[in-house]
C-alpha cells in the first residue's frame, strides 16, 4: 500500500501534489481527514479528471491495495454508473459544473508520508467513500467505508440487469425479515424521515452523536 501511494505522489506535478498530498500532524489536516461524504460533492483532493492516464492508473492501483478483488470491481463499476445515471437524468448540467454526473469526479487525498509510522489516504466521490489508516506498516482502520449504487438496477443486453450491490442488498433484507419485531425495531433507523440520512450520510460530528445504539447479540 505504501509503495502504491509513493508511486502516485512521485508521478504528480507540483500543483497536483499540493491538492493530493497533505501533512499529517497539523490541525487542518486532521480535521480534513475526518471529513467524509458519499454524496456527489467536493470530497477534497485531486480528482481523477485532473490526472493523466498513468496517474489515474497508479491511483487505482492504490485503491486496489485496500480492497478485495470483488471490492475493487464493485468500486470501479459504481464509478462507471455515473454514465448511466447521466443518461437517466437527461445528460443535465448540474452541481454548477459542465457535467453533473461525472465518473471523473472522484478524489484522492493522501495524509502524511507513505511508509512513515503513521499515514493514511482517502478516495471518494458519488457513492464511494474509502478511508484507510496505516500505523507501523499495518492497515489498522478502513472506516468509514461506504459503497452505494445509482441506479441500483440497470438493464443489460440479453434481458438481464446490472445490480452491483444486489446480493448484499438481498442479504440485508433477508436478515431484517428474520429478526423478531423487538429486534427489528432496534435495528432499523426509521424514527423520522431524515434519521438515517443525518446519521450516516457524512462525517459531521453532530450527526455522529445522534447515532442510535442498534441491535447486538
Amino acid at each position: 500500500m505504501a509503495e502504491a501511494a509513493q508511486a502516485v505522489l512521485a508521478s504528480l506535478e507540483r500543483d497536483q501534489r499540493a491538492r493530493a498530498g497533505w501533512a499529517w500532524s497539523d490541525a487542518e489536516s486532521q480535521a480534513e481527514r475526518r471529513r467524509w461524504f458519499y454524496t456527489p460533492t467536493d470530497h477534497g483532493g485531486l480528482t481523477v479528471n485532473a490526472m493523466t492516464p498513468g496517474q489515474y492508473q497508479r491511483t487505482m492501483v492504490l485503491v486496489a491495495t485496500g480492497l478485495s478483488e470483488a471490492g475493487y470491481v464493485t468500486v470501479a463499476t459504481i464509478m462507471g454508473l455515473e454514465n448511466a445515471l447521466d443518461r437517466t437524468e437527461g445528460f443535465a448540467t448540474t452541481f454548477a459544473r459542465d457535467r453533473g454526473r461525472d465518473p471523473g469526479m472522484y478524489y484522492l487525498r493522501i495524509f502524511g508520508t507513505p511508509g512513515e509510522a503513521v499515514w493514511g489516504w482517502r478516495f471518494g466521490g458519488h457513492h464511494v467513500s474509502l478511508n484507510n489508516l496505516v500505523v507501523d506498516g499495518a492497515l489498522v482502520s478502513s472506516t468509514p467505508c461506504f459503497l452505494g449504487a445509482d441506479p441500483a438496477t440497470a438493464p443489460l443486453l440479453g434481458a438481464t440487469s446490472l445490480r452491483p450491490l444486489g446480493a448484499v442488498e438481498d442479504l440485508g433484507r433477508s436478515l431484517v425479515r428474520r429478526l423478531r419485531s423487538f429486534s427489528c425495531r432496534r435495528a432499523l433507523m426509521r424514527s423520522s424521515p431524515g434519521a438515517a440520512r443525518s446519521t450516516v450520510s457524512s462525517g459531521r460530528r453532530s450527526s455522529c452523536r445522534r447515532a442510535r445504539p442498534g441491535f447486538s447479540r
